[in-house]
């Protein structure tokens, strides 16, 4: 049982196994994959940083970016 989901230690006994960072999925998004399962994102950096405008584009004519100020938040 994972009692603290930022201990890597916990993760990896609970079984969650073949840990890539963010610039390796970059670099080789093969790494991610093509099967149904469960898939953990781990954030070890104290404090995130946003984009004042997101990448993604829009979404069926809507534009998903929400301010910066409700992320902080969140």
């Amino acid at each position: 049982m994972i009692k603290d989901f930022n201990n890597i230690i916990q993760i990896k006994q609970a079984g969650f196994e073949g840990f890539k960072t963010k610039g390796e999925l970059f670099i080789d998004s093969s790494y991610v994959p093509k099967v149904k399962g469960v898939y953990f994102v781990l954030f070890q950096s104290s404090k995130p940083s946003f984009l004042e405008v997101g990448t993604g584009g829009f979404f069926k004519g809507n534009n998903p970016n929400i301010s910066l100020e409700i992320l902080k938040k969140k």
